[in-house]
């Protein structure tokens, strides 16, 4: 296994070159992907063609396979385009719907999903995605209106720019340090042909020399041939000095290069698992974490518990602070979340001002205890924003993973207890009453 990505990269680009493949992000992202899942790396980012899709219908699905779509940018064309099938569909009079409420749904949540850039950075962008997203989530329906269509077809190719510039910025940093190299191998392969050919032709002549004909005359010709065999070994050796000791400059400026590119994409490989406004994992990063929590009790029987908190009015801090507000409300709750959770609690912002609490080997009385604690130190503490204090209180539901046959099971109770605590007036803490 590869000691550092580096291995990998160069491998990407010999074959890239080997095979005559121009190096355009999509070839080198593919051709990335397969040789790092090959070393063993985790390759989850690849898949996110593969995890949107399965969100659409059966039918769709096949819709999407018959056509050859195989990237998420096409995805995206793909649910525009049904989209405005749909908006045709219903101008016609006494026209039957294209989507079910539940596809309408099905379809925001997976815009939703994958509206998030692959790199950050673009903080405009950020904020655009964000602020749709929210609406979105909201009301899945408005994906109908002509003017949200629109919206999205220029967020989507918004998003798609950036993340095309930014693979082409790295990739071309790539492609300048592998030609630097291919042009020092070329330069010292040809200054050792050039000194090889003199070399040879001098012992060309030596070997014709034979003992009978050496003698006075001869032997200053033999000198003298010698001294050029001389002349050209040191005039090689310096000239290859002089090469190298140029081209260790030149590697010395790569390789720092190098270790900044590397230090980049570590950063960015952590940006995509931290939510940069909560502090907390983000959607994608919890979700693995969560399924390998419970494989491991499907493994060997180890319960963990499941807390969903949904701040309660966040629109309403939007609608009368602004979003900025709402950020800031965001960023001091998630970080609170994390201080006062558990040290093994995995804690994941589900979306907007949704969060969730993994809690490992444990009881569902504890959890609540623990979240009861969260629950008054929020009831206390002062959210101020621009000197405007804003009360805050969130809503919560826990359940045992081991109470549920499936997965799917236990998060569906806890979001339905959620919606339970906020009927019942917010501010509340609702659990399974036959909680373990």
């Amino acid at each position: 296994m590869p000691t550092s990505m580096r291995e990998i990269i160069k491998r990407v680009f010999d074959e890239l070159k080997r095979n005559g493949i121009s190096a355009t992000p999509e070839n080198y992202k593919t051709l990335f992907c397969k040789i790092a899942s090959e070393y063993g790396f985790d390759t989850n980012e690849c898949d996110r063609f593969d995890l949107y899709a399965k969100k659409l219908t059966k039918n769709e699905q096949l819709e999407i396979e018959k056509s050859e779509i195989h990237d998420v940018d096409e995805l995206f064309d793909f649910v525009v385009y049904k989209l405005r099938l749909r908006e045709k569909a219903l101008l016609k009079s006494d026209a039957a719907p294209v989507f079910t409420e539940e596809t309408v749904e099905k379809m925001a949540s997976l815009l939703i999903a994958s509206l998030v850039p692959s790199y950050t950075g673009n903080t405009q962008l950020d904020n655009m995605v964000k602020e749709f997203s929210d609406n979105l989530k909201e009301n899945p329906s408005i994906v109908e209106d002509k003017y949200v269509q629109r919206n999205l077809a220029n967020l989507i190719e918004s998003k798609r720019n950036f993340e095309n510039f930014t693979i082409k910025e790295k990739t071309g940093k790539l492609i300048e340090i592998t030609k630097v190299i291919d042009e020092f191998i070329e330069t010292i392969v040809n200054h050792s042909g050039d000194s090889s050919q003199a070399l040879s032709k001098l012992s060309e002549k030596l070997r014709d020399i034979t003992y009978e004909e050496i003698d006075e005359n001869s032997f200053d010709a033999i000198k003298n041939q010698m001294l050029d065999i001389s002349s050209v070994m040191q005039t090689t050796v310096n000239s290859l000095s002089d090469v190298l000791s140029t081209k260790h400059k030149e590697i010395d400026s790569l390789k720092k290069k190098i270790k900044k590119l590397e230090a980049n994409l570590e950063e960015a490989q952590k940006e995509s698992k931290i939510d940069f406004l909560t502090g907390a994992l983000t959607r994608r990063e919890y979700e693995l974490r969560l399924h390998e929590l419970d494989d491991h009790f499907k493994e060997r029987g180890v319960n963990y518990v499941i807390t969903f908190l949904d701040i309660d009015f966040f629109k309403k801090i939007n609608d009368t602070y602004g979003h900025d507000a709402g950020d800031e409300v965001l960023s001091i709750f998630g970080n609170l979340l994390l201080k006062q959770a558990n040290a093994n609690d995995i804690i994941g912002r589900y979306g907007g001002e949704e969060f969730v609490i993994l809690s490992k080997n444990t009881i569902v009385s504890s959890v609540q205890k623990n979240i009861e604690t969260i629950q008054n130190l929020v009831r206390r503490h002062s959210f101020v924003y621009e000197n405007q204090k804003i009360k805050l209180t969130f809503s919560a539901g826990i359940v045992s993973r081991g109470n549920y046959k499936t997965l799917e099971q236990a998060l569906k109770t806890a979001d339905s207890l959620v919606y339970k605590a906020k009927k019942n007036g917010r501010d509340r803490i609702e659990y399974e009453v036959n909680s373990l």
